[in-house]
């Protein structure tokens, strides 16, 4: 009969103490793990953060880089645009306009130095009146992003027979606070 009771009592105890102990031992031993698996995360991420800081300066390098050489790009566009409309304001054909290949990539590898000021030269073929080809030329040579001017060669017959071409090249400054 004392075995019973003492067999009940041990059943007993098991239910009431032991198995919510060995419960809230379970759950202590998996939070113990999920922190152990939380701390290896933040230590591999702490670990990972300068190549991260490296990777967000090395890409911010590049943004800028890039943002100056579309900078760059606009700044010409903007030109060639503008060279157009004045010519067509003049009633002038242009044939052709031309910066070159070598300067572009001059231009180019000179962006990465972005506080030097950058320089283009242009050159553009004409055809028009006479009085119209001077009046481009003397409106050009008043722009600001104007530094000179590098050549201006005409051509046509004596007779008016043919039309009269101007091949005309200036040095132009990018980022001026004009138009272009």
């Amino acid at each position: 009969m004392y075995g019973g009771t003492i067999a009940a009592m041990v059943v007993l105890w098991g239910y009431l103490v032991w198995i919510p102990h060995a419960r809230k031992t379970q759950a202590a031993d998996r939070l113990a793990e999920e922190t152990r698996r939380q701390l290896a995360e933040a230590q591999q991420f702490t670990l990972q953060l300068p190549a991260f800081m490296d990777t967000q300066e090395r890409l911010q390098a590049q943004r800028i880089d890039l943002n100056s050489r579309l900078y760059a790009a606009a700044d010409i566009m903007a030109l060639l645009r503008e060279l157009r409309d004045q010519a067509a304001e003049l009633n002038l054909r242009v044939i052709e306009i031309t910066p070159s290949i070598d300067e572009l990539l001059r231009l180019n590898q000179a962006l990465t130095r972005s506080s030097e000021p950058q320089y283009l030269n242009i050159e553009i073929l004409l055809s028009g009146e006479f009085v119209s080809l001077g009046e481009f030329v003397r409106h050009i040579e008043h722009e600001e992003y104007t530094r000179g001017i590098n050549r201006c060669i005409m051509s046509g017959a004596r007779d008016g027979s043919e039309p009269l071409q101007m091949q005309f090249g200036f040095r132009a400054l990018l980022g001026t606070g004009g138009s272009v």
